[in-house]
């Protein structure tokens, strides 16, 4: 039997952070009623068994974005709730497109339990600012297009958290379609700052790889900032997976198509 990579940690009442063996993280939320699975990570093992290690809640399943490593369970489950513009790219999520992103982050180790999942799962449409209510707890959805078209977060005002999915990460990747790549980036700072006009509601940013540094709400926006005014320069480097261009400031860094 292959070694489960979930690694656990309660990091809030009701609230546990799941690391996917450095793969992705996920989340599992509970109210007094229900709970949610925040994200399905890249599936290499039985998620409904570790949701039911942690609670006995009925729960759904919610996805921050549409990309394998965070969608890449989805198979396991027969419904899910994800934003309209990320629907395709998680339906289009194979098999080998989980294992080609767990081998290279990984190595092959990882894939022996990877669960392949049946069919793509029901998909009930996530909308800006609509409330999940777990019963005595509720998550507040909020779009934030950039990482991807159809990237959102989910606040939790009363447990004052932010699941943030991949879109406050310290290495950030704006990978959402547009033609115009400046208007996409533009418009990714101001969900940003939006979501830091917001921050004195939430003390902890959960993030889709790790908890993320507070600090990522100033220096992000203003590495997009330097990036459109052109006082900070790319330059082409391998980091982590890719290859691609890169720009930095202070510690956190962004990929994006040359603009």
């Amino acid at each position: 039997m292959a070694k489960s990579l979930y690694q656990i940690e309660k990091i809030a009442d009701d609230t546990w952070y799941i690391n996917e063996g450095g793969l992705d993280a996920v989340y599992v939320v509970a109210g007094s009623q229900r709970a949610v699975l925040v994200d399905t990570g890249s599936g290499t093992g039985d998620l409904t068994a570790l949701v039911r290690s942690l609670t006995d809640k009925p729960f759904d399943v919610i996805l921050t974005h549409g990309h394998p490593d965070h969608a890449g369970g989805a198979r396991q489950f027969e419904k899910v709730y994800l934003h309209p513009d990320d629907i395709e790219m998680a339906q289009s999520i194979t098999l080998e497109d989980r294992k080609e992103y767990a081998r290279s982050v990984a190595g092959e180790e990882v894939l022996a339990g990877m669960i392949p999942g049946g069919d793509f799962p029901q998909v009930v449409p996530l909308a800006d600012g609509e409330t999940i209510d777990l019963g005595g707890r509720t998550l507040e959805v909020i779009a934030i297009p950039g990482h991807t078209g159809g990237s959102v977060c989910f606040l939790d005002r009363g447990h004052r958290i932010l699941f943030a999915g991949d879109s406050l990460q310290g290495l950030q990747l704006i990978c959402a379609p547009g033609e115009d790549r400046r208007a996409v980036l533009k418009k990714w700072i101001e969900k940003v700052e939006q979501l830091r006009a917001l921050s004195d509601e939430y003390d902890l940013i959960a993030g889709g790889h790790d908890l993320v540094q507070r600090s990522n709400l100033e220096d992000l926006p203003a590495l997009g900032r330097g990036i459109l005014d052109g006082s900070i320069q790319g330059k082409q480097e391998h980091i982590h997976i890719f290859d691609a261009t890169f720009y930095h400031y202070k510690n956190v860094s962004l990929m994006m198509d040359d603009i």
